[in-house]
């Protein structure tokens, strides 16, 4: 169990400060992004971002009227 503490801490850090960083990198006005739900969509995760709102995949995007010009991929 002593040998494993240190994975354990070192993956609880980076789980920590991805967390982080993704509440930091969500917009301002999220509030007022069109849902992009309803359509159907799969699950996959691929984020993008329209316009300032975020979406699970383009799919969802595409739900909420966006095209693929209007969006980029948010892992980039």
């Amino acid at each position: 169990m002593e040998r494993a503490r240190i994975p354990i801490l070192i993956v609880a850090f980076f789980v920590l400060c991805l967390g982080i960083q993704q509440i930091a990198a969500r917009p301002s006005h999220a509030g007022n992004c069109p849902s992009g739900g309803g359509c159907g969509c799969g699950t996959a995760y691929a984020p993008v971002i329209c316009k300032g709102c975020r979406y699970t995949n383009m799919c969802h995007a595409r739900c909420a009227g966006f095209t693929s010009k209007d969006c980029k991929d948010a892992l980039n």
